[in-house]
Parts: C-alpha cells; sequence; structure tokens
C-alpha cells in the first residue's frame, strides 16, 4: 500500500504530491536549492 502511493508521486494530487511540493517550492521567497538526483557529494579533502 505505501509503495504503490509513493509511485503515484508523480500523479498525485494532494499535499504530499508532487505537483504540491513544486508549487511550495516556487512559491518560496528565500535562499532554495532543489535536489534532483539521489547521489552523494565527494568531501572536499583540501
Amino acid at each position: 500500500m505505501l509503495l504503490e502511493w509513493i509511485e503515484q508521486y508523480e500523479n498525485r494530487d494532494d499535499v504530499f504530491s508532487k505537483k504540491s511540493h513544486l508549487t511550495f517550492y516556487h512559491n518560496f521567497t528565500g535562499k532554495k536549492l532543489m535536489h534532483t538526483t539521489n547521489t552523494k557529494l565527494k568531501a572536499n579533502l583540501s
């Protein structure tokens, strides 16, 4: 049941949907950063 709900993220129209998250993001006027991948950043060793 949870996996189905997660799979529907891009198509749902509730407050936890992609549509809702993007609306919140675009309406936020403060400093923001959008992560679009799930990769680890390499530590700066210098």
